[in-house]
């Protein structure tokens, strides 16, 4: 099968278990894997790729070596841990979504990733730093213990 002229490709809320096969993407502009049980390591040859939206359970380091990469959805995904400081590289990004997870820690300071407004992060309660309001190290009153 020949998939020179596919440009969007949405397998998104299908239950897809195993490793992303390696095949060529570079007319793919356009991946939604999202609600799926891949593994990582991402293939190499989604280089190219400019708009990518998957889920895994940590954001994987490969993102950062997308330099082409114009949109990334990651939100709603339960993803754990900290923004990597490698998402910094993506300078070409113009929508970022990572609202909605379980995200820590502070946002890696970079000239693309403070660009972008606090919806972008939202929902992320142990995220801080610019461009959040939310210092790191200081505890934030509304999520502390109420007394009964």
């Amino acid at each position: 099968m020949r998939w020179d002229f596919l440009r969007h490709l949405n397998l998104s809320h299908n239950s897809l278990t195993g490793h992303l096969p390696q095949f060529h993407y570079y007319s793919l502009e356009s991946l939604d894997l999202k609600f799926n049980f891949l593994e990582e390591p991402l293939p190499s040859s989604i280089c190219n790729m400019s708009n990518l939206s998957l889920l895994t359970d940590d954001i994987p380091m490969e993102l950062g070596q997308l330099n082409t990469l114009e949109a990334l959805d990651l939100s709603c995904n339960l993803l754990t841990g900290k923004i990597l400081q490698e998402l910094t590289r993506l300078t070409f990004l113009e929508m970022f979504n990572l609202s909605q997870n379980l995200l820590v820690g502070p946002i890696p300071q970079g000239p693309q990733l403070n660009t972008f407004e606090n919806d972008s992060y939202g929902g992320n309660l142990d995220l801080c730093s610019p461009p959040l309001t939310k210092q790191c190290g200081k505890s934030d009153p509304s999520h502390a213990p109420q007394p009964l």
